[in-house]
């Protein structure tokens, strides 16, 4: 199993950091747990033997509805953590979100890279307009695919296991440029606000992404004011301990929206299974974030690549033996929830 492999490589402050979470924990554990709760009733005798699994992310067709979510704190693990990602999601046609709290900057990316394909951005931000200018300006001139904005750590959240280890995994990071590390170190104001938002989508055309949506209040305002997607997340539990997991919101969201908005969700996903059970209750792509990690860890040169293959293959295993011929087709399968 790839997650004990990776478990295995590195050591105990590592691995608290990898695993933590918000206060306890408990709504990490839940959000594994949650799939438990949520079985697929098996259809036969349909004849089917192979799916596609392509679909459209905005104007990239990717290879399957797989996101790579937004980590930061990478460098630990591997200095070239973020470059590696980039180019397996390039080669495996899978988009990345690229931290702006990565050992890289986004222009370091594309140089490094040749180009921004599959890479998209993903934005923490706080209330200082001539910043958030900057940044978007800076999306729009190196033509990047979408712009995630991170809306759900506006604090930092207490993590009780972490605590007695005094690991900071942001004194690990390796050298960074000058340009990044002015952003990192500057003065930071108020967190953002709905008004911010407005402000972001007059200054751009981009398709932009709220992450870390919960409630369908704030999905529904997200939608007024004209974001593209709306990413269903708790933040893998490292946010808030709500004990609520994106699987128990996303139906609600998903028949409250007005607009064929697009739904991203992530929280606890490992298997094939577990894509089909968040694909069929409403969302239309889902995001990973640990394993990714894993998967770099387990393997350094070839473990991405594996891990997106095992992806593929798990998920078409799932989607024809819950009797679906047509990835779009997830919504028809049968379910029991219970919960």
């Amino acid at each position: 199993m790839i997650e004990k492999r990776a478990l295995k490589k590195i050591n105990l402050s590592q691995n608290k950091w990898l695993i933590g979470a918000s206060e306890y924990g408990f709504t990490e554990k839940k959000n594994r747990s949650i799939f438990r709760k949520i079985s697929i009733i098996p259809r036969v005798l349909n004849g089917i033997s192979d799916i596609k699994l392509k679909k459209k992310f905005f104007d990239k067709e990717i290879k399957i509805p797989l996101i790579v979510a937004p980590m930061g704190g990478l460098s630990q693990f591997d200095k070239k953590a973020e470059l590696k990602i980039a180019s397996s999601c390039k080669d495996n046609q899978i988009p990345y979100f690229h931290s702006n709290y990565s050992r890289y900057s986004i222009r370091e990316i594309k140089v490094k890279n040749n180009n921004l394909d599959f890479i998209n951005i993903s934005l923490y931000l706080d209330n200082n307009l001539s910043f958030i200018k900057k940044k978007i300006n800076e999306c729009n001139t190196l033509g990047l695919n979408t712009i995630s904005i991170t809306v759900d750590s506006p604090i930092r959240s207490i993590s009780y296991d972490k605590l007695n280890y005094g690991y900071d995994a942001r004194t690990k990071m390796r050298k960074i440029s000058k340009e990044l590390r002015s952003e990192l170190l500057r003065e930071k104001l108020g967190p953002i606000n709905w008004n911010t938002i407005r402000k972001i989508r007059r200054l751009t055309n981009k398709p932009i992404i709220l992450k870390g949506i919960l409630s369908y209040k704030d999905a529904l305002i997200a939608e007024d004011i004209g974001v593209d997607a709306i990413w269903v997340s708790n933040h893998g539990g490292r946010s808030s301990e709500t004990d609520l997991t994106s699987l128990e919101v996303l139906p609600r969201i998903k028949s409250k929206l007005k607009k064929k908005t697009i739904i991203i969700c992530d929280g606890g996903i490992r298997t094939g299974s577990d894509f089909v059970k968040t694909l069929s209750l409403g969302a239309d792509f889902v995001a990973v974030g640990r394993p990714i990690v894993h998967a770099l860890i387990s393997d350094k040169n070839s473990g991405l690549d594996i891990y997106f293959k095992l992806m593929e293959e798990e998920l078409k295993t799932a989607c024809i033996l819950s009797g679906v011929d047509k990835i779009n087709n997830l919504k028809n399968i049968d379910l029991k929830t219970h919960f």
